[in-house]
C-alpha cells in the first residue's frame, strides 16, 4: 500500500539531505520521495543504507528527457543504484512529454517492462492533466497507473 503522506526532497542536496531523510525515517516517516532531475538521489541512498529502511517507501520519478523505452529502462537502473535499492517501489512519469515527443504509451510501455524485471513495483503519472491521465489509464488500466502525483498548496492550486 502507497503511504498517504512522506518527506519530500526537492531543493534539498548533499549531506543535510542525508540528514534530513534519516532522522525522518527515525521519526517514522512511511515515504521518502524523489526525482532524477532533484540531482539528489545518491543523498537519499545513502541516509537509506544508514538506517532501518526496509519499510521505507521509496518513491522517484523519470524526468521527461528520460522518456523513451530504453531511456527509461536505463534511468530506472540507474536510480536504483543511487537509491542502493534492488527495487523501487514506485517510478512516476515526472512530466509528459512535450508535445508527446515521445509517445505515453512507449513509456507506459517501457514502465510496465520495468515493472515485470523487478526494478520497481508499481509506476504511475505526476503532473498529468486529467484528460492525460485518462489516456494513459486507458491504455495501461487503472490497476496499473496508481497515481497522479500533482503539488496542491496555499501557493499553488491545480484547478
Amino acid at each position: 500500500m502507497i503511504p498517504n503522506f512522506g518527506m519530500g526532497t526537492f531543493r534539498l542536496s548533499g549531506p543535510s539531505l542525508t540528514d534530513l531523510v534519516s532522522e525522518a525515517i527515525e521519526m517514522g516517516y512511511p515515504q521518502i520521495d524523489t526525482a532524477q532531475f532533484y540531482d539528489n538521489e545518491a543523498d537519499v541512498g545513502k541516509a537509506l543504507s544508514q538506517t532501518q529502511s526496509d519499510n521505507v517507501f521509496v518513491t522517484t520519478k523519470v524526468w521527461y528527457e528520460s522518456l523513451k523505452y530504453q531511456q527509461v529502462l536505463d534511468s530506472l537502473k540507474t536510480s536504483s543504484d543511487k537509491l542502493q535499492r534492488d527495487c523501487i517501489d514506485l517510478a512516476l512519469i515526472h512530466w509528459p512529454s512535450p508535445n508527446d515527443e515521445v509517445p505515453l504509451e512507449e513509456t507506459l510501455d517501457a514502465l510496465a517492462e520495468a515493472r515485470d524485471r523487478g526494478l520497481i513495483k508499481h509506476f504511475g503519472v505526476s503532473n498529468f492533466t486529467v484528460d492525460l491521465l485518462q489516456r494513459a489509464v486507458d491504455y495501461a488500466g487503472a490497476e496499473n497507473i496508481v497515481t497522479n502525483q500533482i503539488e496542491v498548496h496555499p501557493f499553488m492550486q491545480n484547478r
